[in-house]
This record gives structure tokens, sequence and C-alpha cells, in this order.
């Protein structure tokens, strides 16, 4: 199988983000680094490291033959199960406001989450590639129960570290991949009813959980508290109005917004460019969903499809998350805008991800775009 050149659309569209991704950073954090640390480019400079990573994560996962995953697929899993129960290890974990959630290697902290995500996919994608057979693909006992079980087990891990927002998009992700491996939609619907069930279940059986569903169905009852950042955020898209206040001109960013840089930052941008900034990156975002899909379709084997779109609907899932949580359309979470939100774990995990399809695009069956 010849390869030939990448999705043309895909590189500039990574292009766009990670030059969007920086600026924001900047334009999100200056205020903060000059007042804490004295620089303004403080954060950034850290993002560009991050962002360096990045980009040698990218390059190796663009490099090697997305098929080799394959062979590793079990090996990946198991690495990225041990990586998240990792911070549970003393010395290494690392907990911030009652979250235990991050490894701490020398100077660097990590988030294994964002980096499990890679290997679920990777497992799942060759998991259901290997059961096509309708007798296979439907039965219980050969592919739901295991399903269930790799679920479960991470489940429990993420709500040890108090995670739920990023078990939320892992249930998310898996259950997609399963209904593009070609499960039927009553098999489908029997096993999606039950984990949403117990989805609720647990979102209802921690108080700061229920908290933050109270703030998201009121916000204004208790604006100074539970509800200041969410409020703040909706002030803050608010404010952009059709254009908005301009690049750079954010009132919300000068110590209002709560994580400006973090879960925040789409509010950030929905004020400085209004409606029309906020549609186009929607747009941009659009633009990458069709453009996996289409790679996705066009790749020649079942394990490539399925990586494919399970790496296309992370990414854009959790984009949506993101923008959905901060415009207060579901709970806020605290999950990070890709390319946008400062840290090294969301952003070196999606660049290597994005490396991958990148990959994939290579071997599709070629046509004219």
């Amino acid at each position: 199988m010849r390869a030939h050149s990448s999705d043309k659309w895909l590189i500039g569209l990574l292009i766009a983000f990670v030059l969007l991704g920086l600026f924001m950073v900047f334009n999100a954090s200056s205020t903060r680094a000059l007042i804490v640390k004295n620089d303004p480019f403080f954060y950034f400079k850290k993002q560009l490291a991050y962002l360096g990573l990045g980009l040698i994560g990218f390059w190796l996962a663009f490099k090697i033959k997305h098929k080799l995953w394959q062979k590793f697929s079990f090996l990946i899993l198991v690495l990225g199960f041990g990586l998240i129960s990792a911070v549970f290890i003393p010395g290494i974990g690392s907990t911030l406001q009652g979250a235990t959630r991050w490894l701490n290697l020398g100077p660097v902290s990590i988030q294994p989450a964002e980096f499990f995500k890679i290997s679920l996919i990777i497992y799942l994608a060759s998991f259901f590639s290997k059961r096509q057979a309708p007798t296979k693909i439907n039965s219980f006992l050969e592919t739901a129960l295991p399903f269930l079980v790799i679920l479960g087990l991470f489940g429990g891990i993420l709500l040890s570290q108090k995670s739920f927002g990023m078990l939320a998009i892992i249930t998310g992700i898996a259950l997609a991949i399963y209904f593009a491996s070609g499960v039927s939609l009553k098999n489908l619907f029997q096993l999606a009813v039950p984990l949403a069930l117990i989805m609720i279940f647990f979102l209802l059986s921690a108080p700061y959980r229920v908290e933050r569903l109270k703030t998201f169905l009121q916000p204004e009852q208790d604006p100074l508290g539970s509800g200041y950042q969410i409020n703040q955020a909706l002030i803050s898209i608010g404010s952009g109005g059709i254009s908005g206040v301009g690049l750079g001109h954010s009132r919300q960013k000068f110590n209002f917004l709560p994580e400006t840089m973090g879960d925040s930052i789409f509010a950030i941008w929905a004020e400085e460019t209004g409606f029309i900034g906020s549609a186009g990156l929607l747009t941009l975002i659009g633009i990458f969903f069709i453009r996996g899909f289409r790679i996705s379709r066009m790749s020649r084997d079942m394990f490539s499809k399925l990586l494919a779109f399970g790496i296309t609907f992370a990414i854009t899932f959790q984009f949506l998350f993101n923008i959905a949580a901060i415009s207060n359309l579901i709970p806020l979470s605290g999950i990070p805008l890709p390319f946008f939100s400062y840290g090294g774990s969301s952003l070196i995990s999606t660049l290597i991800m994005y490396g991958v399809l990148l990959n994939i695009s290579k071997y599709t069956v070629k046509t004219k775009t």
C-alpha cells in the first residue's frame, strides 16, 4: 500500500489552530503573568515549550505507519491504565483542589487521562476491527462485556481522581467508536441507556457535583460563590455582541473571569471576536470533523477507519464539550479547549492524535478533494 500526500485541509487547520491557540494563551495570560510573575510572557513561553514537545510527538506519530499501533494495541492500553493509576503513588501523584489527577515528574506536571484517550482509541479501534462479523459485533459476551469491563475499570480510576468531566469525554468517545464499528442500534441503545443511568447516579452521588448541577440550572442563585465563574463567562460572551470588542481588548481577563487561560479561554475569544469570531471557530471545527470523517470513510481497512473516526470524534467532541460548558449549555467540568487552553498535557496529546490522523490520510483511497 503506497502512501500519497497528507490531507492539505488538515495541515492548514493544524497551522490555524496552533497559531490561534498561541495568540489566545498570551492574550488571556499576560495580565496574570505580569502580576504574579512580573513577566507578561511567562505563561506564553511555557506554552511554547509545551508546543515544542507536542510537535516532537506529532512528528513521530506522523512518521510511524499507523498500522503499527494495532500490533501493540493491548500493550498500549495497559500502559495507559498504568499511567492513570500512577497518580496514586505517594511522591509522584499530585492533589490540587481535592482532585488527584496529575503526575509530578521533576519540574514537569502531566495529566495522564489526556494521554489515556489515545491508548483507548487505539485499543478500541483494534478490538472492534477484529469483531466485524454480525454475530461477533452484536455479541454481549464477545464484544459488549469486554467493552464494559474496560470502561468500568477506567471509570473507577477517574471517579477516584474526581475527574467526572474526563469520564464523560472518554465514555462519549468509546460509545462513538462502538457505533462506528457497525453494532446494531438496538444493541447500542441497550448498552448506552444503562451507562447513562450509571453516569447520572455518580453525578448525583457527590455533593460537589450536585452543587455544579445546581449552579448550571440556576447560575444566578450564588453569583459571588459557586456561580461566579459561569456568570462572569456569560458576561464575557454576551459582551462580544456581533463583532466583539476587538482582539486584545477583553475586560473580563483583568481578574474578573477565573481560569482565563484555562477552561474559560473561549469566553475571552467570544468577548473579543463576538458572534462572527465564535461562528468562525465553530466553522473551523466543523471543517476538521468533515475532513477527519472523510479520511475515516476512505480508509482501506476497518482498523484505520475506526482509528481515524475515533481521533476525529475525540478532538471535535472535546472542542464542543468545552464550548458548551463555558456557555452554560452543560455543567462546568474543567475540560480544556484543545489547542487553546494553557497546559502541556492537552496540547501534546492532541498533537499526537493529529499526527496519527495525518498519517492515516496518506494511505486512504486516492480521490480528488
